[in-house]
């Protein structure tokens, strides 16, 4: 029965001595699916809890919430999904890398590193070439400390810093010269990774990064260019506030797949973690402060004690963020997803350590690798290979263990699609039996005549280009 009065429904379930008395509560999980109930912090006792409608819910959700307790369900539904771990490289003659990107375009893996002698690498990994590209200047990297890099959409500048460093430089690494040399402030600089990231704008590479703590900047990357001039965001004791006076500290950038949002992974005093995202396009072309108090500004997770945690973007406009609940001591292992326009927000529980998402979600953690279903949450595969970086273009995870250096594909993705038919699927063995990347454009007819509306797909059998150890495309498609 209800424990009120009011008209159902009553969707929620909350512990008797909260109705009687609303006061902090304890978030149950009941174990079937997320089914969750509110309790207060001494009950343990199921019987105690009721049915009440949404009023009497809010009445409740007044007060604070203090923790977990019990687990929601995870759904493991394995298929035609397999891990496939090829190529298996004695790392000797590769540098031992501080800080690896992805060179995107083509279908071979393709790396540039920042590695323990200070220099900037290109690592053809499937061709096994390795070539000095530049020399990080004096003074940038501590070495001995972690080191973030950041490339340019077309892989021909390189922003370097230390995790939680002031300096950064950009590198033009066609000539091995520096093209800037940033520095922000010092307050607080340990709390939070340093905020850098490139944008494209044009066919013109642009640089985020933070002056101050509580200010991002957007410059040319090649001239140094200011393209966001406004007023303060900071004042000393004494002076006015500023009208767009930010209590924000900027920490680690990631821009959406498009380009047209960027999140940041900051924290505000007490301190609580809050995962921000606004438009570029608005921030660039309409309103300079939008980084500040923009229309587009969202304000997403918030967490006690908890920021540059893992997250990722799952597609153009939703951000995956790591972490369920409200406090750094009661996260639980999950992830929440949130639409950066629409402000719609959902999650699901398993996933814990790194995210990387392409087309399915995946958690990287000390005990293996995960595959989840973004839409719904159910886990799709496990591996109990570490892999510590992703290539998005070539679909290979690059770990190393010891000495070697071990690369690993996720196969079957698609096999099970209507139009993976035994025309297709035939056209794609053949192809990756012989090495015959040529064919792809046959691959392609084929899959358009069985129903195919993958874009990237077709797009890559029509034009594959050179490939290398492998095509993602023939992986999606065989087990």
């Amino acid at each position: 029965m209800p424990s009120c009065e009011h008209d159902g429904p009553w969707p929620h379930r909350v512990c008797r001595h909260l109705v009687a008395a609303p006061n902090n509560f304890v978030q149950r999980f009941t174990g079937r699916g997320r089914a969750f109930e509110f309790v207060c912090g001494a009950c343990t006792d199921p019987a105690d809890v009721l049915d009440v409608c949404a009023a009497c819910f809010a009445a409740v959700t007044d007060w604070s919430w203090i923790g977990i307790a019990g687990a929601p369900e995870i759904v493991d539904a394995p298929g035609a999904l397999v891990f496939t771990h090829g190529t298996t490289m004695l790392a000797a003659g590769v540098p031992r890398f501080l800080a690896l990107e992805p060179v995107r375009g083509e279908d071979r893996a393709i790396w540039i590193g920042v590695a323990d002698d200070g220099a900037l690498y290109r690592w053809d990994a499937d061709r096994g070439e390795v070539r000095r590209l530049a020399l990080v200047p004096d003074g940038v990297l501590d070495l001995a400390q972690p080191v973030t890099l950041r490339l340019s959409r077309d892989a021909t500048l390189a922003a370097v810093a230390n995790r939680r460093g002031i300096r950064q430089a950009v590198i033009d690494l066609a000539t091995g010269q520096p093209t800037l040399a940033l520095v922000r402030d010092s307050y607080h600089p340990e709390h939070c990774d340093v905020p850098l990231a490139f944008l494209d704008r044009g066919g013109r590479a642009l640089l985020v990064h933070a002056p101050a703590w509580n200010r991002l900047d957007v410059v040319d990357a090649r001239t140094g260019e200011l393209l966001t001039a406004r007023g303060p965001t900071s004042y000393a004791r004494g002076e006015q506030r500023p009208a767009h006076y930010l209590d924000y500290f900027h920490c680690g950038l990631l821009v959406s797949p498009d380009g047209r949002f960027i999140a940041d992974n900051g924290w505000v005093w007490h301190p609580v973690g809050v995962v921000t995202a606004w438009s570029v396009e608005r921030w660039l072309g309409e309103d300079v402060w939008e980084s500040e108090d923009g229309a587009s500004k969202r304000s997403l997770a918030s967490r006690d004690y908890n920021w540059d945690g893992p997250w990722c973007w799952v597609n153009d406009t939703e951000l995956a963020v790591w972490g369920y609940g409200e406090d750094d001591e009661w996260l639980m292992p999950a992830v929440r997803i949130f639409d950066v326009v629409s402000d719609v927000e959902r999650w699901f529980p398993g996933p814990r350590g790194d995210l990387v998402c392409d087309r399915v979600l995946v958690s990287i953690a000390d005990d293996g690798i995960a595959v989840w279903d973004a839409a719904d949450g159910r886990c799709l595969a496990r591996d109990p290979t570490r892999p510590t970086h992703y290539h998005p273009d070539a679909k290979v995870f690059l770990a190393r263990d010891g000495d070697r250096l071990v690369t690993s594909r996720l196969r079957g993705l698609d096999a099970a699609a209507p139009w993976c038919t035994p025309r297709v699927r035939d056209v794609a063995h053949a192809i990756a039996r012989d090495r015959s990347y040529g064919e792809l454009p046959v691959l392609g007819d084929a899959l358009q005549l069985a129903g195919c509306d993958d874009r990237a797909m077709l797009a890559h059998c029509h034009e594959p280009g050179a490939h290398g150890d492998g095509c993602w495309v023939i992986d999606r498609l065989t087990g």
